[in-house]
């Protein structure tokens, strides 16, 4: 089982680096799952969840940072079914 996100490679975010507030990030992870949630956690630690679309073997989201003021981190949550939640790795 392969994954696969780098964040300094273009392919799985563009644009690199940090961001101006209203910019388009597009974001990508690759992984042979059924579901991927992207958290975004903004510096009053607020934590979102949204669901990835599906490629073949990538999930994709597009986050807009009109949003998300400040430093924002990122997390993936990924899932082997779409019946049960508890298993994410």
């Amino acid at each position: 089982m392969e994954i696969v996100h780098n964040s300094h490679d273009i392919y799985y975010r563009d644009p690199f680096g940090a961001a101006i507030c209203g910019t388009k990030i597009n974001l990508k992870i690759t992984a042979d799952f059924n579901r991927c949630y992207i958290h975004i956690i903004n510096f009053n630690d607020e934590n979102k969840a949204f669901m990835m679309d599906k490629g073949d073997k990538e999930f994709t989201y597009i986050l807009d940072t009109s949003k998300y003021l400040g430093t924002n981190f990122y997390y993936f949550e990924l899932f082997d079914d779409y019946e049960n939640k508890d298993d994410w790795f």
